[in-house]
């Protein structure tokens, strides 16, 4: 980082590392907001949410792609993000990527036949319960004219 580029805030960034195009899409997005003094902290894996780390993180990002469903350390992580979220009072916004779906949540619906047949019914919904309350959130839809943004300074 070079001295000249001042860090305004941080953006806390939630995907699915394994679905072939969001890593670079997540590149060119981690790239724009530098560009705007915007830190970015990744989470590729799922990997387990340090809160302490948070505390300056005002916006959440959570990158809704087509295999996003199919990662369960994904859709913990949701769960614990959105538990501490409630707590703090952040901002998450949704991002709907390479899913041209008017209704996200009837796409999702096959994907969780698949996790149906792994894992409990008690866990499934409680996945299912953390998507629909995400997704309910104002967000963005790539294929969208019209951005509809949380507003991310209140």
């Amino acid at each position: 980082m070079s001295n000249n580029h001042e860090i305004k805030q941080t953006v806390y960034i939630s995907f699915n590392n394994d679905d072939p195009h969001v890593p670079s899409f997540i590149s060119y997005l981690d790239a724009a907001l530098y560009r705007e003094g915007i830190d970015v902290v990744l989470d590729k894996t799922g990997h387990e949410l340090e809160k302490d780390r948070f505390s300056d993180v005002k916006l959440f990002l959570v990158v809704f792609s087509n295999l996003y469903a199919f990662s369960v350390a994904c859709l913990e992580n949701l769960v614990r993000l959105l538990e501490f979220l409630q707590q703090k009072g952040h901002v998450i916004v949704p991002v709907f990527y390479d899913a041209k779906v008017k209704n996200p949540m009837e796409v999702l619906g096959d994907k969780f036949a698949v996790l149906e047949k792994s894992h409990s019914a008690d866990q499934v919904t409680k996945w299912w319960r953390v998507l629909e309350e995400t997704m309910k959130l104002q967000g963005h839809d790539q294929y969208s004219d019209e951005p509809r943004y949380a507003n991310a300074t209140s």
